[in-house]
């Protein structure tokens, strides 16, 4: 996947899930709604004793007075213990939450210090509205795709959707109303973005590597978390610590020996590699790479 793809399941429909590989860069969502909370035991049930062996997240969709259960708020904290669960940012785990307003999330702050409370420094907040027009409110960095029954006609949406974008810190939410057609889903986004390589081959290249960049950074902090919570503990072996340490120096510059290898054999267009870097950070525009008539910076 060329951008960040979260594929939403509801819970009840949990056994439901096609028992397939997800590319790179997708992930599972678990949706858990005001109508399905009476379900969750028998989805924590489900999810560690039939593991679908899948990155995966909460989407937790409440009305701000179902979260006053405290029992019901630390099951949905153990759910993140299972060790499939996406945790990028030094071990925050992913939460998304499906809102009706921006001003309706005083409970995130009720489920935030729920999670701090059973020991995480703090969670990875998604946010997302209810009734969102696609790509009305670029701002909020995602597109969604609401799919039903019949699926096919969604890859046009999606081929546009890439050409709309203004950055690389875009994500994809799929809801899907039939689990069973996450393999057809997969298969039409794989196809969408063949056609993208093809006729938008400078976008496609910006993303692509774009997501190699965040995929390696994710990596890399995962191990730099590890480093780091070694030397308390370590006592006399620092040999260890070190060897560690060195390890971590000869990744970074085993990656920065890919890029100048990568380097000299791209297009000269492609060589201009700080402005590409900017328009992946989201500080500079797709069309002023191009155009040179187009605004170049954001404000």
């Amino acid at each position: 996947m060329l951008l960040p793809s979260y594929f939403i399941v509801e819970i009840e429909k949990y056994d439901r899930v096609p028992d397939v590989q997800l590319p790179e860069n997708s992930y599972l969502c678990y949706k858990i709604s005001s109508d399905s909370i009476d379900l969750i035991s028998s989805f924590y049930r489900n999810l560690f004793l039939f593991p679908k062996n899948h990155p995966f997240c909460l989407l937790i969709d409440f009305t701000p007075d179902s979260v006053k259960s405290k029992t019901l708020m630390e099951l949905i904290v153990s759910i993140s213990f299972h060790s499939s669960y996406i945790k990028n940012d030094y071990d925050n785990p992913h939460v998304l939450f499906e809102l009706e307003k921006s001003d309706n999330n005083e409970y995130i702050s009720i489920v935030r210090e729920v999670f701090k409370a059973q020991g995480y420094t703090d969670i990875e907040v998604i946010l997302m509205y209810k009734n969102h027009n696609f790509l009305s409110d670029i701002s909020d960095k995602y597109v969604r795709f609401d799919l039903g029954e019949n699926i096919e006609s969604f890859s046009s949406a999606y081929i546009n959707s890439i050409k709309t974008l203004t950055s690389s810190q875009f994500s994809f939410y799929f809801f899907l109303a039939y689990p069973g057609n996450l393999p057809q889903a997969l298969k039409i986004i794989d196809n969408a973005e063949s056609t993208i390589r093809e006729d938008l081959l400078q976008t496609y290249s910006i993303l692509n590597v774009g997501k190699f960049l965040t995929l390696k950074e994710n990596a890399l902090l995962s191990k730099l978390e590890l480093i780091e919570d070694q030397p308390g503990s370590l006592d006399g072996e620092d040999l260890d610590y070190n060897s560690t340490i060195d390890r971590y120096k000869k990744q970074v510059t085993e990656l920065l020996k890919f890029y100048k290898r990568e380097y000299e054999i791209l297009p000269l267009w492609y060589k201009r590699f700080g402005h590409i870097i900017k328009v992946i950070t989201g500080k500079r525009t797709f069309k002023s790479l191009f155009n040179d008539n187009a605004e170049k910076y954001k404000e």
